[in-house]
């Protein structure tokens, strides 16, 4: 259930809410399931494609590299709650 409702807060938080605050709700989620990081770049660059901005998609570079940090993270938290 907590992991749909991070899903659609990730698909929604580009069209309803500022850039700052989808962010935070984006990395928030990628706590949960570190995929939605990489997804929530690849929605920012999709929604804010410009033909002639640049070649490197900096939003979903970003997403690789918050989804890597979810998911060592998520490995350590995991490792520390089971090892309890």
């Amino acid at each position: 259930m907590i992991r749909g409702i991070a899903l659609l807060l990730t698909l929604v938080a580009p069209f309803f809410f500022p850039f700052a605050l989808a962010v935070v709700l984006i990395a928030g989620s990628a706590l949960l399931f570190p995929l939605l990081a990489l997804l929530g770049g690849v929605l920012f660059d999709a929604l804010y494609y410009i033909p002639h901005g640049g070649y490197i998609p900096v939003a979903t570079l970003v997403g690789v590299a918050g989804f890597l940090v979810a998911s060592v993270v998520q490995k350590l938290v995991r490792a520390r709650i089971m090892g309890a």
